[in-house]
């Protein structure tokens, strides 16, 4: 999903930050705005503002981690700011889905936590809550589809992932205002998942 052309700042910020959203730019913005700033290249026109947001977390640590919640650590104000990027229509799609992608689990997990804790932290209650575990896999449906249109294309970085501006995979999918300590719910006294 990702491409080589994709510079360094750009990438540790689409893999580090959990929260993003896509809007197109304003008349003025666009006048002001030259290339991609994600791939650098000048014949591919900014149409787009990508705004990424939330604590910075080690993704990887969290995909590969038994102790996932040892992968999100409390961040400075400075790392929480929001980071924008204007972007080329082709690399707007292939950002928003290698982004849903890349923060898939940590996602989940802040939802599983949240839900869990509206359950009074019964696991039973929460896994016979056929509304949540419905919405949830259809997010995880919803994903492996547009995976697998991009590899049945060959996943070749000249093929079109096809996503309107607006996508979002997670409701409220802003700022990260509902986070309140940059942990995500992460605490922990609650961390005891292996």
């Amino acid at each position: 999903l990702g491409t080589m052309a994709w510079r360094k700042d750009w990438l540790t910020d689409l893999k580090s930050r959990p929260r993003g959203r896509c809007v197109p730019l304003s008349s003025r913005e666009l006048r002001s705005s030259e290339k991609c700033e994600a791939c650098g290249r000048s014949n591919h026109p900014a149409r787009f503002k990508m705004v990424l947001s939330g604590p910075e977390y080690d993704n990887f640590g969290m995909w590969n981690s038994a102790r996932w919640d040892r992968a999100v650590l409390p961040t400075s104000d400075h790392k929480r700011r929001p980071v924008e990027y204007h972007l080329g229509t082709q690399c707007r799609s292939r950002a928003q889905l290698y982004h849903a992608l890349t923060h898939f689990k940590y996602r989940l997990i802040e939802r599983v936590r949240t839900k869990l804790r509206e359950h009074g932290g019964s696991v039973n209650a929460l896994v016979v809550d056929d509304e949540f575990v419905s919405e949830e896999y259809r997010r995880f449906v919803e994903i492996r589809g547009h995976l697998d249109a991009q590899v049945s294309r060959g996943g070749k970085s000249g093929s079109r992932i096809q996503l309107s501006p607006d996508w979002s995979l997670w409701p409220s999918d802003g700022d990260g205002d509902e986070e309140s300590d940059g942990r995500a719910g992460f605490d922990e006294e609650e961390s005891d998942f292996e």
